[in-house]
Order: C-alpha cells, then structure tokens, then sequence
C-alpha cells in the first residue's frame, strides 16, 4: 500500500527501474558479482524515499512490485529464449530438406540439435567470454538473460577461473566445430562421425566438471551457487544443462556403433576364389 492509503500502479519510469534492478532481490548487499551503479541508481528509479505523482513508495510496496513485475520479466526471458530455440530449429528444418531431402529422422534431429549447439556456443556463451568483466553492468539481451540464469548459478557474476575457460573454450571450440559437424551430416561426409564423436565428448566432459565444481564447492566449502527456490536449481541449473549430457551421450554411442560396423566390414575376411581367407 502507498502511504496515502490509494494503491495505484507504478510509473512507467518505475519499471523500466524494476527491470534493470530485478535481480537484486535475491543477492545479498555485499555480493561481489553485483555492479555497483546498479545497486545504487536502481532505487531512484523505483522512487523509494522521493514522491512519485503524489505518492511515496514505501519499502513493502517495492518487495510487492519486485515480486510481480519479476515474475513477468522471467517469463519474458525464458519465452525470448525458447522462442529463439525454435525459431533456429524451424530454419535449420527447412534448410536441410531442401539440401537433402531423403535425410533420415536421426540425422536430421542431430543436425538441428548441432545448428543449436553451434547459435548457442558462439553467441549467448561468446559473449560471456567477451564480455564477462562488465557482465553485472550489461543491460542488454544477453546480459539480461546472463543475469537470470546467474539466479542458479552466481559464478557467472563473478571472477570465477573455471567458468571462464569453459566458457572460451566451449565458445571458441566447440562453436565452430558444432556447426562444421551439422554440416558434414547434411553432406553425409567421412568426416561426421569423427567429428561428432569429438564435439560430443567435449561437451560432455565440459559439462560433467560443471556439475562437479558446483558439487564440489557446495559440499566441501559449504558454498550455495544457486537461490534457494527448487525453480532456479532443478530448472535453470540441472535441467538446461542436462541436455549436454544425455544429448552427448546418445550421439557418442551412435558414432561408435557406426565406427565399429564399417571396422568391421572393412575387417571382414573375404573368400578368394581358391578358397583361402584374407583380410583387408
């Protein structure tokens, strides 16, 4: 309520503050990954303290509006995000049958699956990598949505060594070679499987040694990465993430089945004519 006992909704000038400020209600004042010009110019466009069209804005409404407004923010994100997914996957759908168009179902999902990885990689995990000195300052798009995911994962806000290389080198590496993969599949190259098998296993290691750094600080330093709230955790942290481990392994076990099959046909005796046996 505002202190003139009329509730009424807040200025526009009000939320584009809320929007810049929303993740601030689940860190601490004294979080290091936090810029500090947002911490301290948020509340003058909230308006907490000052009168704002005949009303002061108390404390108790900002926690109310935060509430509210972050909610929609989230949601915001997630489907910007979702929506650019599928987008990628319609484009990458209709590109392949038209080069191909007698590709297989599983090799058309993986090719997809690899156009992804590659947008992914090269673009939301790239700019990190570029950019993470200033990352708590961003107000962009990708800042934005690094902010949220952060809700799970603080280590993105700050200094961390380990997230850092993993990112550049997931950016720099496994972008690049994502995309050459994707390629290789819709032209039914030599080069697929070996490819396929590389890429799949570096996102695979790189994401079990996520998992276990996190793990890790959590049970042996008692360090909390992730907000409390099971959404951030299982939802952000586990579930987002867990698709480059069971993807990756799914793609790893089809690459060995075909490598062995042509090993072993390649390694299959061959009857001459007089009977004897040779191997190639």
């Amino acid at each position: 309520m505002f202190s003139s006992g009329v509730r009424c909704a807040p200025s526009p000038d009000a939320y584009i503050g809320i929007f810049h400020f929303q993740f601030l209600r689940h860190y601490p004042a004294s979080f290091s990954g936090i810029d500090d010009s947002i911490r301290t110019t948020a509340p003058s466009f909230l308006g907490v303290g000052k009168e704002k069209r005949g009303f002061a804005i108390e404390q108790r409404d900002l926690a109310e509006i935060l509430d509210e407004v972050s909610y929609i923010y989230d949601l915001a994100l997630i489907s910007i995000f979702a929506g650019t997914c599928l987008a990628i996957f319609v484009m990458t759908y209709l590109a392949v049958i038209r080069a191909r168009p007698r590709i297989s179902s599983a090799d058309l999902w993986t090719t997809q699956w690899f156009v992804l990885c590659s947008a992914i990689h090269l673009i939301l995990e790239g700019s990190y990598a570029y950019s993470f000195r200033t990352m708590g300052s961003r107000t962009d798009l990708l800042g934005q949505l690094w902010k949220e995911y952060s809700l799970s994962d603080s280590r993105y806000l700050s200094p961390d060594a380990f997230v850092l290389c993993m990112e550049t080198i997931t950016a720099v590496c496994w972008g690049p070679l994502s995309l050459i993969t994707a390629v290789c599949i819709v032209r039914d190259h030599v080069l697929r499987h070996p490819l396929q098998i590389v890429v799949s296993l570096g996102q695979l290691y790189g994401d079990v040694l996520y998992y276990a750094t996190s793990w890790f600080g959590h049970e042996v330093f008692g360090v909390a990465y992730s907000r409390p709230e099971r959404y951030y955790f299982w939802g952000y942290f586990v579930f987002c993430n867990a698709f480059w481990i069971v993807v990756p392994l799914v793609l790893l076990y089809r690459s060995f089945k075909a490598t062995a099959g042509a090993f072993a046909v390649q390694q299959r005796p061959l009857v001459e004519k007089n009977g004897a046996k040779k191997t190639l």
